[in-house]
């Protein structure tokens, strides 16, 4: 295994372990936005908006959140540096954020 893929086996083992929720974001476009202000307020959608969008990414999980304010408080650090302005939300039957795909509004 590649030391780069070692660390992060690693870091999604002790996240697990711990019980830290926490996701990965990864662009899947060549689609971009401006990095937004950490902490930045953004929108968690379950369908997709009216408004048009771009996706920018991405974001899945080593460990899930199991409400929408657990996974908001997650992702937050993700959205916010990726310039999203929404997630949209993909939850299993069990009440767990499997996946999220980030997305910027175009004006």
């Amino acid at each position: 295994m590649a030391p780069m893929r070692k660390v992060h086996a690693l870091v999604g083992l002790a996240a697990a372990l711990s019980g830290c929720v926490t996701y990965a974001f990864t662009p899947t476009t060549r689609q971009s936005a401006p990095a937004r202000e950490a902490g930045c307020e953004f929108d968690l959608l379950s369908a997709a908006p009216r408004t048009p969008y771009v996706q920018l990414g991405f974001l899945e999980p080593t460990v899930q959140a199991h409400s929408a304010v657990e996974f908001y408080d997650a992702v937050r650090g993700e959205v916010c540096a990726a310039g999203g302005d929404a997630v949209l939300t993909e939850i299993n039957g069990l009440g767990e954020y499997v996946r999220g795909t980030v997305i910027a509004y175009v004006e």
